[in-house]
Protein backbone atom coordinates (compact mmCIF):
# COMPACT_ATOMS: atom_id res chain seq x y z
CA UNK A 1 0.00 0.00 0.00
CA UNK A 2 1.33 3.68 -0.68
CA UNK A 3 1.73 5.95 1.96
CA UNK A 4 -1.01 8.03 1.22
CA UNK A 5 -3.41 5.19 1.24
CA UNK A 6 -2.39 4.10 4.75
CA UNK A 7 -2.71 7.61 5.52
CA UNK A 8 -6.39 7.71 4.53
CA UNK A 9 -6.93 4.83 6.37
CA UNK A 10 -5.52 5.68 9.15
CA UNK A 11 -7.60 8.79 9.39
CA UNK A 12 -10.70 7.31 8.23
CA UNK A 13 -10.97 4.26 10.90
CA UNK A 14 -8.23 4.45 13.40
CA UNK A 15 -8.30 8.31 14.47
CA UNK A 16 -12.17 8.52 15.15
CA UNK A 17 -11.26 5.36 17.40
CA UNK A 18 -8.82 7.41 19.21
CA UNK A 19 -10.22 11.44 19.29
CA UNK A 20 -13.60 10.09 20.01
CA UNK A 21 -13.62 9.35 24.37
CA UNK A 22 -16.30 6.71 25.56
CA UNK A 23 -18.31 7.42 28.73
CA UNK A 24 -18.75 4.41 30.70
CA UNK A 25 -22.23 3.83 31.95
CA UNK A 26 -23.17 4.28 35.88
CA UNK A 27 -25.31 2.17 36.98
CA UNK A 28 -28.48 4.12 38.31
CA UNK A 29 -30.41 2.14 41.23
CA UNK A 30 -33.92 2.37 40.91
CA UNK A 31 -36.18 4.57 43.53
CA UNK A 32 -37.98 1.37 44.67
CA UNK A 33 -38.28 -2.44 44.83
CA UNK A 34 -42.20 -3.05 43.86
CA UNK A 35 -43.86 -5.50 45.91
CA UNK A 36 -44.27 -8.21 43.12
CA UNK A 37 -40.49 -8.56 43.30
CA UNK A 38 -40.77 -9.84 46.33
CA UNK A 39 -42.11 -13.33 47.23
CA UNK A 40 -43.06 -15.20 50.36
CA UNK A 41 -41.94 -18.76 50.88
CA UNK A 42 -41.62 -21.34 53.25
CA UNK A 43 -44.19 -19.61 55.62
CA UNK A 44 -44.88 -21.55 58.89
CA UNK A 45 -47.25 -24.13 58.51
CA UNK A 46 -50.73 -22.16 59.73
CA UNK A 47 -49.96 -18.63 58.88
CA UNK A 48 -49.95 -16.44 55.87
CA UNK A 49 -48.27 -13.38 54.84
CA UNK A 50 -48.08 -10.44 53.13
CA UNK A 51 -45.25 -7.47 51.77
CA UNK A 52 -47.23 -4.46 51.89
CA UNK A 53 -45.19 -2.01 51.49
CA UNK A 54 -42.81 -1.25 48.21
CA UNK A 55 -39.14 -1.21 49.47
CA UNK A 56 -37.76 2.47 49.04
CA UNK A 57 -34.13 2.75 47.95
CA UNK A 58 -32.07 3.26 51.70
CA UNK A 59 -28.55 3.29 50.70
CA UNK A 60 -25.93 2.64 48.06
CA UNK A 61 -22.51 0.96 48.96
CA UNK A 62 -19.58 -0.03 46.35
CA UNK A 63 -18.49 -3.63 46.99
CA UNK A 64 -15.70 -5.95 45.13
CA UNK A 65 -18.17 -8.66 44.78
CA UNK A 66 -21.89 -8.49 45.07
CA UNK A 67 -22.21 -10.20 48.86
CA UNK A 68 -22.26 -8.02 52.24
CA UNK A 69 -18.44 -9.06 52.82
CA UNK A 70 -17.04 -7.64 49.51
CA UNK A 71 -17.66 -3.80 50.72
CA UNK A 72 -14.82 -1.53 50.36
CA UNK A 73 -14.94 0.71 53.38
CA UNK A 74 -14.90 4.27 52.19
CA UNK A 75 -14.17 7.64 53.78
CA UNK A 76 -17.15 9.35 55.60
CA UNK A 77 -17.23 13.21 56.23
CA UNK A 78 -19.57 15.92 56.87
CA UNK A 79 -21.40 17.43 53.77
CA UNK A 80 -21.35 20.90 52.38
CA UNK A 81 -24.59 22.29 53.86
CA UNK A 82 -25.49 19.64 56.26
CA UNK A 83 -25.62 15.69 56.46
CA UNK A 84 -23.20 13.45 56.04
CA UNK A 85 -21.53 12.50 52.59
CA UNK A 86 -19.57 9.14 52.03
CA UNK A 87 -16.51 8.96 49.40
CA UNK A 88 -15.19 5.31 47.83
CA UNK A 89 -12.06 6.96 45.91
CA UNK A 90 -9.42 5.32 44.11
CA UNK A 91 -11.64 2.99 42.67
CA UNK A 92 -10.05 2.76 39.45
CA UNK A 93 -6.86 1.38 41.49
CA UNK A 94 -8.74 -1.87 42.35
CA UNK A 95 -7.71 -5.19 40.54
CA UNK A 96 -11.18 -6.64 41.13
CA UNK A 97 -14.33 -6.11 40.49
CA UNK A 98 -16.30 -3.12 41.60
CA UNK A 99 -20.15 -3.79 41.93
CA UNK A 100 -22.82 -0.56 42.32
CA UNK A 101 -24.96 -2.14 45.53
CA UNK A 102 -28.69 -1.03 45.84
CA UNK A 103 -30.32 -1.29 49.55
CA UNK A 104 -33.55 -1.45 50.12
CA UNK A 105 -35.88 -1.74 52.64
CA UNK A 106 -34.79 -0.39 56.38
CA UNK A 107 -31.28 -2.64 56.81
CA UNK A 108 -30.79 -3.25 53.01
CA UNK A 109 -33.60 -6.17 53.57
CA UNK A 110 -33.56 -6.77 49.47
CA UNK A 111 -30.24 -5.91 47.71
CA UNK A 112 -29.46 -4.93 43.68
CA UNK A 113 -26.26 -5.43 42.76
CA UNK A 114 -24.48 -4.32 38.79
CA UNK A 115 -21.48 -3.89 37.79
CA UNK A 116 -19.81 -0.58 37.52
CA UNK A 117 -17.20 0.24 34.73
CA UNK A 118 -13.56 -0.11 35.02
CA UNK A 119 -12.93 3.84 34.81
CA UNK A 120 -15.17 4.91 37.29
CA UNK A 121 -12.87 5.88 39.96
CA UNK A 122 -14.93 7.42 42.28
CA UNK A 123 -18.23 7.27 44.01
CA UNK A 124 -19.78 9.71 46.39
CA UNK A 125 -23.14 9.39 48.27
CA UNK A 126 -24.73 12.06 50.24
CA UNK A 127 -26.94 11.78 53.69
CA UNK A 128 -29.32 14.60 54.95
CA UNK A 129 -31.02 14.22 58.56
CA UNK A 130 -34.81 12.91 58.59
CA UNK A 131 -35.64 16.41 60.37
CA UNK A 132 -36.84 15.69 63.74
CA UNK A 133 -34.68 12.30 64.05
CA UNK A 134 -31.15 11.28 64.21
CA UNK A 135 -31.61 9.32 61.23
CA UNK A 136 -30.27 9.84 57.85
CA UNK A 137 -31.95 9.18 54.14
CA UNK A 138 -30.06 9.06 50.88
CA UNK A 139 -29.85 12.28 49.21
CA UNK A 140 -28.13 11.54 46.14
CA UNK A 141 -25.44 9.50 44.47
CA UNK A 142 -23.17 9.83 42.24
CA UNK A 143 -20.14 8.08 40.00
CA UNK A 144 -17.60 9.45 37.69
Amino acid sequence: MTNRLMAGVFVAFVAPAIAVPTTARVPTCPTGYPLDGVALTRIPAGWEGEVYERFNLESVTVATEPTHEGEIIPTSGPAPHGGTEVTYDGLDSFTRERWLVCNYGYGGIVRLYQKLPSSIRRCTMKYVQIEGTKNFKLDKYRCE
